[in-house]
């Protein structure tokens, strides 16, 4: 006992202790890094770590560098080391395709026992899979961001609403309508100063499904009322008209049929009103008929800005019905 106790003795034991332990120490669970030159477009992806030994045994995880990305569009396989061709998988064993890495990405792979399985992505685009960042932009024209929900429906709102964006250098008058964060906002209060945004000057509209399906009930409710021929001409019940009461005439763009009842910035306090948009926003014509009198008027929108009313016909309308949803109109 005492001869390992001294100098040399104590270095006799450590050469005897590590000979023993040389190569009993487990690398198993350590990734080895390989690179791989395979062309983008070859299936079998062959791969060589820096020290060439890797042993393929359940549980071995390799960090590969690609390269070039991956476009064959198939089942890839990845050979490392010459240790054989085995697939590559991205869950389970749902193979991964073209498109789940690009050129000079570094991806790991863990061996279940039967394939490749990839336990990272890169990120992700309109052209490859991966991870990504959510935006929350709905005009971004990111190509490697998602949008959130709350964006999405915005950017719905805004679409399909067509309310201008509200503005903190604008004047608003009460029933104008905008868009302020993700949501669709209605003036209750005139604005006749820019301010930022005050919540107690506006009320929130429905979401944008229920003002679609009100619109649709009220289209339907109006159809149905329709007489089947005016002044001889037939009519197409199926187009109908949308009911307007005390709403801004500024807000209402979009093509279509309208009864008017109480609105501002109209010509007459009850009218029937045709909307004609085009192509471009900004740009419509609307033609208000007032149906007490049958005097005629239209007005034009032109780069967002309205001109003034025009009368255009100040004729008395007779209307008579004979009873069986014929309708014929005279002017006086």
């Amino acid at each position: 006992m005492e001869k390992y106790l001294d100098e040399s003795g104590l270095a006799y034991f450590w050469s005897k202790l590590k000979e023993k332990l040389a190569g009993k120490a487990d690398t198993t669970s350590l990734p080895k890094y390989a690179t791989c030159a395979t062309a983008a477009g070859t299936a079998a992806k062959i791969a060589t770590t820096t020290g060439g030994d890797f042993k393929l045994t359940t549980g071995a995880m390799v960090r590969v560098k690609f390269t070039n990305a991956n476009t064959y569009n198939g089942t890839a396989t990845l050979n490392v080391d010459g240790t054989g061709a085995i697939n590559i998988t991205r869950v389970g064993t749902t193979v991964a395709t073209r498109y789940f890495w690009t050129a000079g990405e570094v991806v790991d792979f863990v061996y279940d026992g039967a394939n490749y399985t990839m336990s990272n992505k890169g990120v992700a685009t309109t052209s490859y899979y991966g991870e990504t960042k959510l935006a929350t932009s709905g005009t971004s024209t990111s190509t490697s961001t998602a949008l959130t929900p709350a964006s999405l429906n915005s950017f719905a709102n805004g679409t399909v609403a067509a309310y201008p964006v509200y503005s903190t250098s604008s004047t608003y008058a009460v029933g104008d309508r905008v868009r302020y964060s993700y949501n669709t906002y209605e003036c209750i209060t005139a604005i006749t100063k820019a301010e930022a945004w005050t919540a107690a000057h506006w009320k929130a509209l429905p979401s944008l499904q229920e003002q679609i399906d009100d619109i649709q009930d009220t289209t339907e409710g109006i159809e149905n009322q329709l007489p089947s021929t005016i002044a001889g001409v037939s009519v197409n019940t199926n187009t109908g008209s949308m009911e307007l009461w005390s709403q801004n005439l500024n807000n209402v763009t979009k093509t279509g049929f309208y009864n008017a009842m109480t609105c501002t910035n109209a010509k007459y306090p009850y009218s029937t009103l045709i909307v004609i948009g085009y192509y471009l926003d900004g740009y419509c014509t609307q033609i208000q008929t007032d149906v007490t009198t049958g005097a005629i008027a239209t007005r034009s929108q032109i780069n967002y800005s309205w001109t003034g009313w025009k009368v255009i016909s100040t004729s008395t309308a007779k209307v008579s019905d004979d009873g069986a949803g014929n309708v014929t109109i005279s002017y006086e």
